[in-house]
């Protein structure tokens, strides 16, 4: 793979974190309103300490983890894991909208009780 689509693979991974975390924090509203809530347990915590918390929390590691990857791009287990990270971010960001969809545009409502619980990161 050349730089350039490394560089692309590096930004495209830390907007779509960006993306979870903004839909994370819409969708949780006022701390689960709409029947949702956080499973990952430190996420969660931070959540409920302060909100900027978990913004600073969730960039850092995120710009650690590709920024280590991006280092040793030319190590075929960085690749992969560009490659599976921004798979699985876009997958969750097409989730999210979903979720979205249903809970603030959907004519019926009926269908929230089978999403509680449902993983949002």
């Amino acid at each position: 793979m050349s730089d350039n689509q490394f560089k692309f693979l590096y930004i495209s991974l830390n907007l779509l974190n960006i993306v979870d975390m903004v839909f994370t924090l819409c969708l949780l509203g006022d701390y689960g309103s709409y029947g949702l809530y956080e499973h990952n347990r430190l996420t969660a915590f931070l959540i409920n300490i302060s909100p900027y918390l978990f913004i600073f929390y969730k960039i850092g590691i995120c710009l650690v983890g590709t920024s280590f990857m991006y280092r040793f791009r030319r190590v075929r287990f960085a690749t992969t894991g560009f490659i599976v990270g921004n798979i699985a971010y876009l997958s969750l960001a097409v989730w999210h909208c979903y979720l979205c969809y249903v809970i603030f545009y959907a004519d019926t409502l009926s269908v929230i009780p089978y999403l509680y619980g449902t993983v949002l990161s």
